[in-house]
């Protein structure tokens, strides 16, 4: 497992993502989801400053679409060299300038996003242990991971999501009613 970190804090996080989807997941938009737009599946141009497209499919399904924003979310949150929040805004932003989401979607933001990082994380330690030579590559970025799920559960995630929707609702983002 990942050496910051116990598995009680993995089977917290799994117990808070199930506790909010049976509240609220019957409740939120469905859709066709990529769930893994992360560094590596995000192709940009030279200058790094326009996407020119997404490649893997492997993990596509219909599903929340907020889960979809909160992966996106929680990759660029996990490479951040800075504040965690500003990757998180930008792509929420970037997502609601041509999509709206429901204020109970980015409600849901924050679990979901801490949900994908544990997921990552243990994963990514069942594999090196499966193939040890291979620890050093698969486990590269957890570090980055573990500190958004300590971010979140520092902050809370209801203040996360709070603060989410204030800086998107200051610009009068597409935030559906």
């Amino acid at each position: 497992m990942h050496r910051s970190c116990t598995w009680s804090v993995y089977l917290e996080v799994a117990d808070e993502l199930a506790n909010v989807l049976r509240h609220v997941g019957d409740t939120l938009p469905r859709q066709l989801v990529h769930t893994d737009a992360n560094e590596s599946n995000v192709l940009v141009d030279e200058s790094d400053t326009q996407i020119l497209g997404i490649i893997d499919f492997g993990e596509m399904n219909v599903g929340h679409r907020a889960m979809d924003v909160a992966h996106a979310m929680a990759y660029q949150m996990a490479f951040s060299r800075g504040d965690r929040m500003e990757p998180a805004v930008c792509i929420l932003k970037g997502y609601l300038s041509v999509n709206p989401l429901l204020p109970t979607e980015i409600d849901v933001l924050p679990v979901m996003i801490m949900g994908r990082m544990a997921q990552s994380i243990v994963l990514g330690a069942y594999s090196a242990a499966q193939d040890p030579s291979n620890e050093s590559y698969i486990m590269d970025g957890k570090d980055g991971m573990w500190a958004v799920v300590q971010h979140i559960r520092e902050v809370g995630p209801g203040k996360m999501a709070d603060m989410l929707k204030a800086a998107v609702q200051s610009e009068n983002e597409n935030v559906e009613s």
